[in-house]
């Protein structure tokens, strides 16, 4: 595949949802309180990762959603073609350490790893040859590097080379298949804020059950829609079909789609900053037409990718396809942007004898004879998502963080439209769900709620004192009232209180406690350093080697601090150190001049 197929392909549905639960997971469910701490709208990933977040900073959370089921944008069933589809959201993409990715091989998920699958372009119903691939890798590579190397938040057709080969190929694939949006539309700066993936994946078990598996426990009410948000006065009051729920912060994931169309009032209104932010990043459209076979591949093989030439004007009424993701027996189509809109609304049946239509051209008459069964899988018509997620209109790339902004400190917004730069994936989602209950968090302390910060070293953020943050960090806490209790160690916490014991004296003092966050430590990992020394009975001269720990494996700090200890090692390899020599430091001391006989040529700084 080439390098701009390669960094600009993404995940094509996004959200978050399962009809599926696993018993792995399972912990006690959490009471759905009657005056939470956060009232949350939406148990999609950025509602679910904040709830969790929230919870287990020790504050009550109620989640409502309005669908009965979770996930939102995402869901995966297995009715429907009888292997598990994700309707949404297909590949789980981002950061390499993502959330879900850990779960995934927690639960032995299988993952396929997509980051350089097989393309086929067909003209016609004739594979491109090598001739074909090199003129359409030219293209991309023109694409990639006009986009990257324009100014300011303009559309992407009009700094492209539209008039290249296979321009057309290429539009489809970065607008609609990718953005959900034809290039027309498609801000530069959007598609240039897109980071790069350390993880690609597609999920045999469904990505969706993956987030299903992030909502067990929690205190979430199904079939429940939000219908009014009041933050007149100190805290919110949130209006559903069901009653009122009164808290002291809301957190709001539904998507811009849902806000724009008015379903939930807000009093006081919008701010306007807040509604144009909500304009420019309207909902657009991926449309996912799901196709069984019987089990004939017709040349493809599993996760290959596979698009045609498109001729006339754009947009074209183009259908590209997933052939059997994960190794499953059905093809995924998908059709963007415009044309998406008016497949969807042309119906399903519509939909599947389209995309019959195009694997026929460009594989032949026996496609329909393997054909078993469809299924479409539109968002726009769907009230509780109008959409497939977010896209910046061209100029309006700013749009995602005054989204972001929150209302009076008591609303706050959360979702894939303001998780650049992963805006649209699942796991931007629940990074961003994540990092706005961090915020809430803190801010109810400050407002009152008590905490305990307690640690085993003799100050605050010990690590911290490698730079010059440790201060800042116990003022910053001491402001927030936190109380601060240093050298005592967390021995025991069963739900309502803490056991605290004292590094120095071993004393022992308890305190009542809602919740326990737990911080990890730098800890050594030096068994292997001791393993060997059992060798010589703890006595490294008795081995027939040296041995030695260095780095990390000694004691974890800054970056700098391994590498000195690796070039000091081979430094003195082999040669005799005098260990109470005092170890010199060169310390520049900006500014200063040293003494010298022509000024002139006198250093900048000199070397103490």
């Amino acid at each position: 595949m080439s390098k701009g197929i390669h960094m600009t392909r993404r995940t094509l549905m996004q959200g978050a949802a399962a009809t599926a639960t696993l018993g792995a997971l399972a912990t006690p469910l959490r009471a759905f309180p009657a005056n939470p701490d956060v009232v949350i709208i939406g148990a999609g990933a950025a509602g679910i990762a904040a709830a969790r977040k929230l919870v287990a900073e020790g504050l009550e959370v109620a989640v409502i959603e309005a669908a009965g089921r979770t996930g939102g944008r995402a869901w995966t069933e297995s009715e429907t073609l009888g292997l598990p589809f994700d309707r949404g959201a297909s590949w789980l993409q981002g950061p390499a350490d993502a959330a879900h990715v850990r779960l995934a091989r927690e639960l032995n998920f299988e993952l396929r790893d997509h980051s350089n699958p097989r393309d086929m372009l067909f003209i016609g119903d004739q594979r491109m040859d090598a001739g074909v691939r090199r003129q359409r890798d030219r293209t991309w590579s023109a694409f990639y590097s006009a986009l990257l190397d324009a100014r300011g938040d303009v559309a992407a057709d009009t700094v492209v080379p539209m008039d290249a080969p296979f321009a057309n190929v290429i539009a489809t694939w970065m607008g609609p298949m990718d953005f959900g949006v034809d290039l027309d539309q498609l801000s530069r700066m959007d598609w240039y804020a897109f980071a790069d993936f350390g993880a690609n994946y597609l999920v045999r078990e469904g990505l969706g059950t993956l987030v299903a598996m992030k909502a067990q426990s929690l205190p979430i009410r199904l079939d429940t829609a939000a219908c009014a948000v009041d933050w007149s006065g100190d805290g919110v009051a949130v209006e559903t079909d069901a009653g009122t729920i009164r808290a002291r912060a809301c957190i709001v994931t539904v998507s811009t789609g849902v806000l724009a169309s008015g379903a939930i009032r807000f009093t006081p209104e919008l701010p306007a900053t807040t509604r144009s932010a909500i304009a420019d990043l309207p909902m657009e459209q991926l449309l996912k037409i799901g196709l069984r076979f019987d089990g004939a591949r017709f040349g493809l093989s599993p996760d290959d990718f596979v698009s045609h030439d498109i001729d006339g004007a754009l947009p074209g009424e183009a259908c590209y396809f997933l052939a059997f993701p994960a190794g499953l027996d059905y093809r995924v189509g998908f059709a963007g942007g415009r044309f998406g809109s008016e497949l969807e609304r042309a119906g399903e049946e519509a939909a599947i004898a389209f995309a019959l239509d195009q694997l026929e051209s460009i594989l032949g008459s026996d496609v329909r004879r393997h054909f078993q069964r469809g299924s479409m899988a539109g968002w726009e018509g769907d009230p509780l998502a109008r959409g497939a997620y977010s896209a910046a209109l061209p100029g309006g790339f700013g749009a995602r963080r005054a989204l972001a902004e929150p209302l009076g400190e008591r609303v706050f917004f959360a979702g894939e439209a303001m998780a650049t730069p992963y805006a649209t994936l699942i796991t931007g989602a629940h990074m961003h769900g994540e990092r706005v209950a961090g915020v809430i968090a803190e801010r109810l302390a400050a407002e009152g709620l008590a905490v305990t910060y307690v640690t085993d070293e003799d100050s605050v953020s010990a690590w911290a004192g490698n730079t010059s943050e440790r201060w800042r960090v116990r003022a910053h806490l001491m402001k927030l009232g936190v109380e601060i209790v240093t050298a005592h160690t967390l021995t025991g916490f069963d739900g309502a209180e803490a056991a605290l014991e004292c590094e120095y004296s071993g004393a022992m003092q308890r305190f009542a406690a809602r919740g326990a966050v737990l911080v990890t430590q730098r800890a050594p990992r030096d068994g292997l350093y001791h393993d060997i020394l059992a060798q010589g009975r703890g006595d490294p001269a008795a081995l027939p080697f040296s041995l030695q720990r260095i780095g990390d494996a000694e004691a974890p700090a800054i970056i700098a601090a391994a590498v000195h200890a690796g070039h000091r090692f081979v430094t003195e390899l082999d040669t005799a150190v005098d260990r109470d020599e005092p170890l010199r430091h060169d310390r520049p001391i900006i500014g200063a001049r040293a003494e010298a006989p022509d000024a002139s040529v006198a250093p900048a700084h000199k070397v103490a």
